[in-house]
């Protein structure tokens, strides 16, 4: 099975201009533990590591303790990492938008 990816950007508010992350796609992973693999993959300073936010992927919002199964976040088949990348954008917790369209 190929992997798949999250290109996540960040909502303004974040604090993190024109940084982008390409994160693989574990469909366990909860809010929690992608928050970790982009804090790790941004290599971001103990006081600069995002937490509480919150991810809009494929219309849809993960949050809390939710994993990509649990939003039915589909994987995808592809040829190359581009046809396996989804598009997101994180958020400060709470400020989602909730009338989300897909991406």
């Amino acid at each position: 099975m190929a992997t798949n990816y999250i290109k996540v950007s960040f909502e303004q508010s974040l604090n993190m201009p024109g940084k982008t992350a390409i994160i693989p796609v574990v469909m366990g992973d909860n809010i929690m533990t992608f928050t970790q693999k982009i804090n790790s993959y941004l290599q971001l300073s103990p006081e600069n590591k995002l937490s509480n936010i919150e991810l809009q992927v494929d219309g849809k919002i993960l949050n809390d303790q939710q994993t990509f199964e649990s939003i039915r976040f589909q994987m995808k088949n592809g040829e190359t990492v581009e046809d396996r990348t989804t598009l997101a954008i994180a958020y400060p917790k709470g400020r989602a938008p909730s009338g989300c369209t897909i991406l």
